[in-house]
């Protein structure tokens, strides 16, 4: 989201026209929740993605007509029925998205994107709140609102209608995306701590629990679809089925607030893992197993154009040096080294 938002602040700065698209509802299986967005240029380049494919393909279509017309739209994307898992294809379900025009005659909105810009930059946890109703959105009102106040229109029907938001703010914290009244659609943007473990199996269960108790926002994702399933991860805010690991981008928003914990099946699967997440901001990269499978690892890392300084992000053997041999200890030990990163203690001990 952040990059994103940046990015909107940066091209309307430039007084160029872009379209957002954002997810207000999703039905059926698929990893896009709602309030996941994408920018589009004049040119039709895509910031972030809704899965990919046919799906990007047909949102570029959506796009081109919505920068002819100038007119808010909303639009409903069914995934290939029949598609191959090989693909990467999303299979089944669909996604309702609201396509906005923004351009630079309408300075409100370039306000408004600043303003978010700014409080994300201050790390700074806030609320969006925008008003769509009907198949053709053209007036769209917004409003921002922060743990102090409003930002926007305001008057007593406003304050009336979102006052349970703005008393219940720390409420919004875990929340996806929601509709409010039908037609007001709120997005809560919080700097939350993200623990993303990447493969289900029973360390990553146990893990789940104990990072849930410590207040994470915790997400799962594996390439079975037998092992990321609600019911093995109850407690999980979200579990994700990846049809491969090769565009975990398409599945996963990894930024600066996020613990990556790579537990994979193996280590053919650790290293395409490890490939993508090192290209991220993320704040904590772990990696389950030995010593000896770490430099079997970095190895293959340096092959694949990769330096020992970015090697050096990676944590492994994983988790505090606690000699535990139990998968619960393995998963305190771990526990353990987040909340020294959460705290910023100068005495962690460095693998």
């Amino acid at each position: 989201m952040k990059r994103i938002v940046e990015k909107i602040s940066q091209v309307l700065n430039r007084n160029e026209t872009l379209v957002i698209a954002t997810v207000l509802r999703k039905t059926g299986p698929g990893p896009i929740r709602a309030g996941r967005k994408m920018m589009i240029s004049e040119s039709l380049t895509l910031e972030g993605s809704f899965g990919g494919g046919l799906v990007d393909a047909r949102i570029k279509q959506i796009a081109s007509s919505v920068f002819k017309s100038r007119l808010n739209t909303i639009e409903i994307i069914s995934f290939s029925e029949n598609c191959d898992h090989g693909t990467g294809e999303i299979c089944g379900g669909q996604i309702e998205i609201f396509f906005e025009y923004c351009d630079i005659i309408d300075q409100e909105t370039g306000l408004y994107y600043q303003k978010i810009d700014q409080l994300l930059s201050k790390k700074q946890d806030f609320v969006m709140i925008s008003e769509i109703s009907g198949r053709n959105p053209v007036h769209q009102r917004k409003w921002i609102c922060t743990q102090t106040g409003f930002y926007g229109q305001e008057n007593d029907e406003f304050h009336e209608k979102f006052a349970p938001i703005k008393r219940n703010f720390s409420d919004m914290k875990f929340r996806a995306a929601f509709f409010h009244e039908d037609h007001y659609f709120v997005e809560p943007y919080f700097l939350n701590e993200k623990v993303i473990i990447i493969g289900a199996g029973y360390i990553g269960q146990i893990l789940t629990d104990l990072c849930k108790m410590l207040d994470f926002y915790v997400v799962v994702a594996d390439d079975q679809p037998e092992f990321a399933t609600n019911e093995r991860f109850p407690k999980a805010d979200e579990v994700l089925y990846v049809p491969h690991y090769q565009a975990l981008h398409d599945y996963l928003t990894i930024d600066d607030q996020s613990f990556v914990l790579v537990m994979t099946r193996g280590n053919q699967f650790d290293q395409e893992v490890l490939a993508q997440v090192l290209l991220s901001p993320a704040k904590y990269i772990g990696m389950m197993g030995s010593k000896v499978k770490r430099n079997t690892v970095f190895q293959k890392m340096i092959e694949r154009g990769f330096e020992y300084e970015d090697l050096q992000r990676i944590h492994c053997p994983v988790g505090l040096p606690i000699e535990g041999e139990s998968p619960e200890e393995i998963a305190v030990s771990i526990s353990a080294e987040l909340i020294g990163l959460r705290r910023k203690k100068d005495t962690m001990i460095s693998n």
